[in-house]
């Protein structure tokens, strides 16, 4: 694996897992003889990596304190975009990390130039986006030497960085600044693009439906949000919006209740 390749570790290191979904990587990690610690939010994913491995917390990272200097490697996949205080969130890490540990951390890769044409790449669970210029910056700001960087084919890149006695500040790399905002103007014109089309085709329907015939739309986020600030669909008499998440059943969206998708299956009409 690349811990094994990169970072030669004694088999009985500590690694932990941040986000460590249902536990399959640090299963592996298990069985080549490491002592391995996950946590994960997700009460479900996380009684999967529970029968895996044994060690999960469940709870979000930046809500569980370990004991100062007490992982070999930290590893988070897919993890940063998501926190709201990255600073903080690595921080953290680096004082759970013992004087020789390292962190790995793999985020999506804004400088990719296909990056843009993803449809999903851009989407409200991702808080923020990532250049490895700008991780690295951010590494080598809150303590940390990037040691080694691995690009992927899947728009993804992966830093592996160690604990370091003093923090340093890295110069930008304009012609990567530049790249990034414009894959990030490209996206947005492509995504009004969208938009405008999705809202064309939903203002048509809506003109040939019936007085009563029901519409539902499912999910109570911001694309939700978008069809109701762009067409008429608020309107609509017989609106149903439903949202796997409970949380939005209490909530509601916009002044408008939210309902669980079984209510799909069992409403007679």
């Amino acid at each position: 694996s690349y811990i094994d390749r990169v970072l030669k570790l004694p088999k009985d290191a500590l690694i932990l897992d941040i986000g460590c979904n249902n536990g399959v990587m640090l299963s592996i990690l298990k069985r080549r003889g490491y002592n391995t610690w996950g946590i994960e939010p997700d009460l479900a994913l996380a009684a999967q990596a529970q029968k895996l491995n044994g060690n999960i917390i469940t709870a979000f990272y930046q809500n569980f304190d370990f004991p100062p200097e007490s992982f070999d490697v930290i590893t988070a996949f897919h993890v940063l975009e998501h926190i709201h205080d990255p600073r903080s969130f690595l921080r953290k890490a680096r004082r759970e990390l013992k004087p020789d540990g390292h962190l790995v951390i793999e985020v999506p890769d804004l400088s990719n130039p296909n990056t843009a044409r993803l449809d999903d790449y851009f989407n409200v669970q991702h808080i923020f986006n990532f250049t490895p210029t700008s991780l690295s910056a951010m590494l080598e700001a809150v303590g940390f030497e990037p040691v080694g960087l691995l690009k992927f084919s899947y728009h993804s890149f992966r830093i592996i960085a160690r604990k370091a006695s003093r923090r340093k500040r890295l110069a930008n790399n304009t012609e990567e600044i530049e790249q990034a905002k414009r894959i990030i103007q490209a996206y947005k014109v492509k995504r009004i693009q969208t938009l405008e089309s999705i809202a064309k085709a939903i203002y048509e329907r809506l003109q040939n439906l019936k007085p009563r015939e029901p519409v539902v739309v499912w999910g109570a986020g911001k694309h939700a949000y978008d069809l109701l600030r762009l067409t008429p669909l608020r309107e609509h008499p017989e609106l149903l919006f439903v949202d796997s998440n409970p949380k939005t059943h209490k909530a509601g969206f916009m002044g408008l209740p939210v309902f669980c998708p079984c209510l799909l299956y069992t409403s007679p009409s």
